[in-house]
């Protein structure tokens, strides 16, 4: 089957919000609204295709057994988005907007993924995708599974750096973060530390720290839905 013209369509789904994403004033909760609603519905697409795809494969090789039942798990888990009542006007307060999209441009990653893994012909490369955006996805559903999920919310993160052994925060190093295995323009950068405040979608973020031009350290954490803050560390040798 051929995937791709799915994937341009999803592309061109993605194009209307991002043109947006520069400014967050005086944003009509509709046309955002109706961006997400249109991320779903490609992503859902994207999953049929997968259904049929590797459920062809899955019938001549066993193997591909476990990869539909990734593509089950995400496609039970976008369905609970999809039922989130974004609509409802107490998600369009200006955090609920900034939530949406940068929902959206997660929904994105996602597609991009899917693309990847259609290109794999080893069904534990694919799983390695598919696993990743289960659980990523799962790790912005706090209470997931219950029949009303808790509005979704976006979480304040600050990062230190921290200089051993003293534990004397390091100021003015540059600070950056992306879903882990999304491309390098869907990095963000914070406020350099220390001042390095940022809100952000839960899930799966590589983050790292560069000081004087050079990378400094790097790190996979997750940042956990439910909670209002959190504080990453890193730790650097006193120069």
């Amino acid at each position: 089957m051929n995937h791709r013209p799915l994937f341009k369509k999803a592309g061109i789904a993605f194009l209307p919000l991002m043109l947006m994403m520069g400014s967050l004033h005086a944003q009509d909760p509709r046309k955002v609204n109706d961006s997400l609603d249109r991320s779903v519905h490609e992503m859902n697409n994207t999953l049929l295709a997968a259904h049929r795809t590797w459920g062809n494969k899955a019938d001549k090789d066993t193997a591909y057994a476990g990869v539909l039942k990734r593509v089950d798990g995400i496609d039970f888990k976008v369905t609970k988005i999809a039922d989130w009542d974004y609509t409802n006007s107490k998600y369009n307060a200006q955090p609920q907007l900034r939530y949406k999209q940068k929902l959206y441009k997660e929904l994105e990653v996602y597609a991009l993924l899917m693309d990847m893994a259609y290109k794999l012909t080893a069904p534990d490369s694919i799983n390695r995708i598919l696993r990743y955006i289960d659980e990523d996805i799962s790790l912005k559903m706090n209470n997931a599974w219950a029949a009303s999920p808790v509005p979704p919310a976006l979480v304040n993160v600050k990062v230190r750096v921290l200089e051993k052994p003293s534990g004397i925060e390091v100021p003015g190093v540059k600070v950056f973060i992306r879903p882990e295995l999304a491309p390098d323009r869907y990095t963000e950068e914070f406020n350099p530390t220390n001042n390095a405040l940022k809100r952000i979608m839960p899930g799966k973020k590589l983050v790292w720290i560069e000081q004087g031009g050079q990378k400094a350290g790097e790190r996979i954490t997750i940042v956990p839905a439910g909670v209002e803050s959190d504080t990453i560390d890193f730790y650097i040798e006193k120069k």
